[in-house]
């Protein structure tokens, strides 16, 4: 439950992150971003 608890916080940090680096640079691809999603979206099946 603790490791879960590590990992979400650790995606949710990792998420923002990525959002604030793609309204600072709009030149990172869209397939790139897609790419990310992707994995967060699978990584919360588990």
């Amino acid at each position: 439950m603790g490791y879960n608890g590590i990992g979400t916080q650790e995606l949710l940090f990792t998420h923002l992150k990525l959002h604030e680096n793609l309204n600072a640079n709009r030149r990172i691809s869209n397939k790139k971003y897609r790419i990310m999603r992707g994995g967060i979206a699978s990584l919360r099946l588990f």
